[in-house]
């Protein structure tokens, strides 16, 4: 191994980077674990090594440590999804590299999203390009349509499962699928033919039980490319002409990947995720451990899961066969499986955790029993707080089984002899440690074999092809312990250092690129000695300062840049991701936010208004930040008040700061708006109405916050814009299209940052309402897949479309060309010239650029001094990039610049 390194660097580099990476290992695990685990890097890293080129060496040993970032200069990233934009004949990564290629030359880097093995609830013949040519794949999804086993968006359907529920899943490659094959094939190969029925019913299999995989977030394995999307080589013809960032999904697998299913079958210890039993659950619950934990989702911090059943071959019907012959024992009536079967997922429901396929038909099949009872569903259920779309049990039916059973009319036996019975049956219930959702569970870092686990995932991802960067997926939650807060811990810190000093070593000129979804100080804060990071305070910045055409946001969001940034820090940027808006990055709940509380109501009415949807993350009920409540106060106009107010609260001192939290924890939601009303001497109705005191009371009273605002980009503008009166008035589409160019257009000039789009604003897209109501899931909203016959790049009538793409590209095409851009140099400068137009200003090595956008839809006229500006010498002429036009001065050297509505010119 050690050959090879100093092939690639000094040795001096190499004693000393092992060295840190085994002090560091021996301070989080002790000497002797600490070792074992430095085994292990050297073990896989040695794999890796003996696994690369000359090319690769070379490529490696040329990387300069001193300028890490120069290989990314005049680089523009698409954000994509392996499957945004597709056709049925060919592997999504050709037609997403194809489709690029053709109509986005201006992109030269793409951040391929996901794109290992997932769960997938509708079918593509692309999964079957394994078993099948492509144009006999595309006949079998036919079929299966025309036959009604898929529904037109290609879902199984309940005739699938009347199929399946009735034949077994055992007999439905001959029921489905030989017959098609038959009609396909010649010869009389029997056995061979059987074989691959088997195989593409398990394709439809997959799907018909699927479940949330969190935009490809929840993969199964990380050592192979999901079929749909295609092959290694695919990715590999890729990185041949762009730079390519993949994703290290560094905190959890899916649900169903290998590791967990062989614990359910018994055949490991489950010490690489953190497992615990229903009575810990309980326990932990009951004493308040679960809430010391910081949740940046809704979703429940544990999932209930079932072990395998010793009689695993038992269908559900036979083993709510076997519950029926136990109550027949005990002397009790049989009752309908459908009851049975819910009873088995009632823990699961009881929890508000998401639901799989199979837990979904048993819910939907159990209200159809209640219906035919006449027994009022709004008697056992109501809205869940935590599942879009969803529903939880009211109060009185969560309190055990035995309560919903005498809700149904059967004597509490009935739930009592279930739970003695039902882990033999249906399996032994366990929970395990899930921050992001019910199907990604969490890898224990403190394991042999969770540690293992991370590094193979890291040199898996390394091995696959050349990369410019690595994503960092939600970095700093990668330290978990039970009852601990689990974020930005000191522990996840020194394993975040371990995880850089091996691609240093092993694969320098991969830049570890921190994905930290956190309001902008912090991000500065965590990354103080300098690196490479996201920014999200820009994402409703930009939106919101558009839809108020007024650049107050943006003039805060620079004034922290400019302050707080790290010196050697260089953010990623863009207008959007493929998650929600980021609620967080905009910094709402903090006085040093970019937009005030009463800003972020309006343009979370405007999301509503076209269509988006907010999603909300839980706090700990009962306490607050004090600097949040400053914020309120303060912008309520309280703060006359503010002493009698913080008589309802003690203080305590934490980490992240004083900490505010209520003398009396039950205190209600009116309960507290009467005692303000009455310090303050408004009435109720009033102060109900002012934003930020709905926020605060959503935050201290519900426990909850938005933490994001799913839609596009594009549906995210406001469509209605004032004219300069008190009228409104619909914007045209050109208009739309050069606003929305504008706004990417700063974001793609802001700082000396690297830029990105993702694909979906790359065509200007508005909601997806079907693939929301597919889902349930609100960032569906903003996770298009675009078939590539039906945009029609060449012909698009859309007035939109036919404004904007050529625009975008040609935005594109200038910034990768532009010499004044240098990631990581400080060279920028930005400037509000009035209340509606902005000035990016990027200069290096004496070449300086001028980005000048009208954000509002008034026709304005401006002077500027480009020689007042940093750096910059006196001017002659300019030329306006975009048009061509030349604009010369004044006689006394300031230039008159004309701009209409949402004008914008990229002057050099």
């Amino acid at each position: 191994m050690i050959d090879i390194l100093k092939k690639i660097h000094s040795d001096s580099f190499i004693e000393e980077t092992l060295g840190v990476i085994k002090k560091n290992l021996a301070e989080l695990y002790g000497e002797k674990k600490g070792r074992k685990n430095y085994n292990c890097i050297i073990e896989a890293g040695e794999k890796f090594l003996r696994s690369l080129s000359d090319k690769d060496i070379e490529q490696f040993a040329s990387f300069n440590r001193t300028q890490p970032y120069d290989h990314l200069k005049g680089k523009k990233f698409a954000i994509s999804y392996p499957d945004n934009v597709y056709i049925d004949e060919e592997p999504t990564l050709q037609t997403l590299k194809r489709v690029l290629g053709t109509y986005f030359p201006g992109i030269n880097g793409i951040h391929i999203l996901p794109e290992r093995v997932m769960s997938h609830y509708d079918v593509w013949p692309q999964d079957f390009f394994e078993f099948l040519s492509r144009r006999d794949a595309v006949s079998l999804v036919e079929y299966l349509q025309k036959e009604e086993y898929l529904d037109e968006k290609r879902i199984p359907t309940e005739k699938y499962g009347a199929i399946r529920d009735r034949a077994g899943a055992a007999q439905l490659a001959s029921e489905l699928i030989i017959p098609w094959l038959e009609g396909i094939e010649t010869g009389d190969d029997t056995a061979g033919r059987e074989k691959r029925a088997d195989a593409l019913v398990s394709v439809i299999e997959g799907a018909y039980n699927s479940h949330f995989n969190d935009g490809g977030f929840s993969q199964k394995t990380r050592a192979k490319i999901d079929p749909r999307f295609g092959t290694l080589n695919d990715l590999k013809e890729i990185t041949s002409g762009y730079s390519v960032m993949l994703d290290y999904v560094v905190n959890h697998l899916d649900i169903d990947n290998d590791y967990l299913e062989a614990f359910r079958r018994g055949q490991n210890s489950g010490d690489a995720f953190i497992l615990i039993t229903p009575k810990e659950y309980d326990d932990m619950q009951r004493n308040g451990e679960l809430s010391k934990t910081f949740r940046p989702r809704p979703f429940p911090l544990f999932t209930g899961v079932r072990k395998y059943p010793l009689n695993k071959d038992l269908t559900l019907s036979g083993k709510a066969e076997q519950i029926n012959a136990v109550f027949t024992d005990s002397g009790l009536k049989p009752i309908d499986e459908r009851v049975i079967l819910f009873f088995s997922i009632y823990f699961k429901v009881q929890n508000d955790q998401g639901l799989t396929a199979e837990d979904k038909r048993v819910l939907d099949r159990f209200k159809k029993y209640l219906k035919e009872q006449g027994i009022e569903e709004g008697s056992i259920f109501t809205v869940s707080a935590r599942q879009p779309a969803g529903q939880m049990f009211r109060a009185e039916t969560a309190e055990d089984l035995s309560a919903l059973v005498s809700i149904l009319g059967f004597e509490r036996e009935y739930g009592e002899i279930f739970l003695q019975h039902d882990d033999e049956i249906f399996g032994e219930k366990f929970f395990v440690y899930t921050t992001f959702s019910e199907s990604q569970v969490d890898i224990n870092p403190l394991s042999e074999s969770g540690f293992k686990m991370i590094i193979d995932d890291l040199f898996h991802l390394l091995s696959s092809v050349n990369l410019a960067m690595m994503r960092m997926d939600a970095i700093k939650y990668l330290w978990k312990e039970k009852g601990r807060r689990n974020f930005d811990m000191e522990e996840g810190n020194i394993l975040i250092d371990v995880i850089r000093g091996v691609m240093q070593l092993f694969a320098p000129g991969v830049l570890p690129l921190d994905e930290v979804n956190s309001p902008d100080p912090v991000v500065y804060k965590m990354e103080k000695d300098g690196g490479f990071a996201y920014l999200f305070g820009q994402v409703n910045s930009v939106v919101t300062a558009f839809n108020e055409q007024n650049l107050e946001p943006l003039k805060r969001f620079y004034t922290l840049f400019k302050e707080k940034q790290p010196r050697n820090f260089v953010p990623f940027i863009m207008l959007s991701t493929h998650d929600g808006r980021s609620v967080q990055g905009l910094g709402v709940q903090r006085t040093d936010g970019h937009v005030s509380i009463e800003q972020f109501y309006r343009l979370k009415e405007v999301i509503e208004d076209q269509g988006g949807k907010a999603k909300y993350r839980s706090v700990p009920r009962g306490q607050v930040a004090m600097d949040t409540f400053e914020k309120v106060i303060t912008e309520a106009g309280l703060n006359a008040f503010k002493e009698k107010f913080l008589t309802l609260f003690t203080s305590q001192s934490v980490s992240e700061g004083d900490v505010l939290i209520l003398t009396d924890p039950d205190t209600e939601r009116q309960e507290l708006l009467e005692k303000m009303a009455a310090f303050s001497g408004m009435s109720i109705q009033d102060l109900s109405r002012i934003p930020a005191i709905d926020y605060f009371l959503d935050w201290i009273i519900d426990g909850k916050t938005i933490y994001e605002l799913c839609a596009t980009s594009r549906s995210s503008f406001r469509k209605h814009v004032r004219n300069g009166a008190p009228s409104r008035g619909m914007l045209t589409p050109e208009m739309e299209a050069r606003r929305f160019a504008q706004a990417q257009a700063f974001v793609l000039t802001f700082g000396q940052a690297v830029p990105a789009i993702y694909f979906n604003d790359l065509l200007g897209l508005e909601n997806d309402y079907e693939g929301y109501d597919i889902s349930g899931k609100p960032r569906d909203l903003n996770r298009h897949k675009s078939n590539l016959y039906s945009f029609d790049f060449e012909n698009n009538q859309d007035p939109f479309i036919r404004e904007y793409i050529p625009l975008i590209n040609k935005i594109l095409l200038i910034r990768g060309k532009d010499p004044s851009f240098y990631p990581g140099s400080d060279d920028f400068e930005f400037e509000a010239l009035n209340e509606s137009i902005f000035l990016n200003h990027p200069f290096h090595g004496g070449k300086h650029s001028f980005i000048l956008g009208n954000i509002s839809r008034m026709e304005q006229e401006i002077r500027i001094n480009p020689a007042a500006l940093a750096g910059a010498p006196r001017i002659s002429r300019l030329r306006d990039l975009l048009s061509g036009a030349i604009v010369t001065p004044e006689s006394d050297g300031t230039f008159i610049l004309h701009f209409g509505p949402f004008g914008m010119l990229y002057l050099e």
